[in-house]
């Protein structure tokens, strides 16, 4: 039999110190009421922050009730802790009916959105992805795309929730049939460049397995925020994430912080420096003024960014230590050769004096380099106690063979 006792760690490692021990958190939501319609009271949705954050996408009935029309509004601020007090409707590119779901790139030259119109390939009306550009910021869109590619059968309708990486080669949507003939699904596709088609469509299966709904992709393609019903049937946000863009998704958990009883949080946005989320609060409970679009920032206690610089130093100081190292066999390997190199050999222009001069810089720089390195391995035994100093213990069950 096995028993178990409680043993007290110090995770001195790096990477462990600050994937298991973080002060950071997701600070109180604020309400953009700004970006909601006064007459008629109308609440935004569907947000896209630019990548400078001064400037904000999102979408907006144009009047109250389930089948009224839907716009694109563009919003920015004048200074980065205001409010985004200008904005106008995008009505170059609004078809009379319904265009949503924005996207903006990272130069904020290109704008990805959903807009219902006839498709000859489905034969029917569909939601279909079109990307509009302009010249400049500021200046009027044109829409010079389409990408049904992503709208055939048995895949269904665009839904909602378009979502790119920032090098636009990548993207995530949530895909549904009207006629309810296949299942709701997020789906991705990828591309070799932005002046090609999307290519390679496939299912999500993790995020789908998990039932999430309205999926964003941050900008490395790394992050997804998503949400998911709850047990009482409302929506949590929630989280996964990824070590590189060929892995599934995992690491699913609920942003706590962000989730409320008897509310709906829904269409999370991200920012490119993943240090805002935003998202769509309301519920049936929920007085009009206070539903709409929602920011919370990531914060950052000096604490942690002091051990987050800490582990980054040791990360950087293990690099050097290998640098060194490889330096040094390389150095040694051309020592070897110049001493055994045969007379026939060697270049006319040298003489046996030259070769040994070169040999005796060479062994002053492998003693110079073995302080060196033996200065940064030292330096690495400081720093790590210096973690083990400041970290809060962690403690774990230890099995334990009992005496005989």
């Amino acid at each position: 039999m096995v028993i178990s006792k409680k043993v007290s760690l110090f995770f001195c490692i790096s990477f462990l110190s600050c994937s298991i021990i973080s002060f950071s958190y997701w600070a109180e939501p604020v309400l953009l009421s700004e970006l909601n319609g006064v007459n008629p009271p109308v609440s935004a949705g569907a947000p896209c922050i630019a990548s400078d954050g001064m400037s904000i996408f999102f979408s907006r009935k144009t009047t109250p009730g389930v089948f009224s029309s839907t716009m694109i509004f563009e919003a920015w601020k004048d200074d980065a802790d205001g409010l985004f007090v200008n904005s106008k409707a995008l009505t170059e590119l609004y078809n009379g009916d319904f265009i949503s779901d924005p996207w903006i790139s990272e130069d904020g030259l290109r704008l990805y959105y959903v807009e219902i119109e006839y498709s000859s390939v489905l034969r029917r009306h569909a939601r279909l992805l079109k990307m509009a550009t302009r010249e400049d910021i500021g200046l009027d869109w044109r829409t010079i795309r389409s990408h049904p590619e992503l709208c055939l059968r048995p895949l269904g309708n665009i839904c909602s929730c378009v979502s790119l990486t920032a090098d636009e080669l990548t993207i995530l949507w949530y895909s549904r049939d009207s006629e309810g003939l296949v299942p709701s699904k997020v789906m991705v596709a990828s591309r070799p460049s932005i002046d090609h088609d999307f290519s390679d469509i496939q299912e999500v299966p993790e995020l789908n397995d998990f039932n999430a709904l309205c999926p964003y992709l941050s900008a490395d393609g790394l992050m997804v925020y998503f949400s998911r019903i709850n047990l009482d049937g409302f929506y949590d946000l929630w989280q996964g994430s990824r070590v590189s863009l060929d892995e599934p998704f995992g690491d699913f958990a609920a942003v706590e912080a962000l989730n409320q009883p008897t509310t709906h949080s829904l269409n999370p946005c991200v920012s490119p420096d993943g240090q805002s989320l935003y998202f769509v609060y309301g519920g049936p409970d929920i007085d009009i003024a206070d539903k709409g679009i929602y920011v919370s920032h990531w914060i950052d206690p000096p604490f942690d960014i002091a051990v987050r610089n800490l582990d980054e130093a040791i990360a950087l100081k293990e690099q050097a230590t290998e640098m060194v190292d490889l330096a040094m066999e390389k150095e040694a390997q051309a020592l070897e050769i110049l001493a055994s190199l045969p007379p026939e050999q060697t270049p006319d222009h040298l003489t046996a004096e030259q070769i040994h001069e070169a040999r005796i810089h060479i062994m002053q720089a492998l003693r110079r380099q073995v302080v060196a390195r033996d200065n940064l391995r030292r330096g690495l035994v400081y720093l790590n106690s210096a973690l083990l100093g400041i970290l809060p213990p962690v403690w774990i069950d230890e099995p334990v063979e009992p005496a005989p």
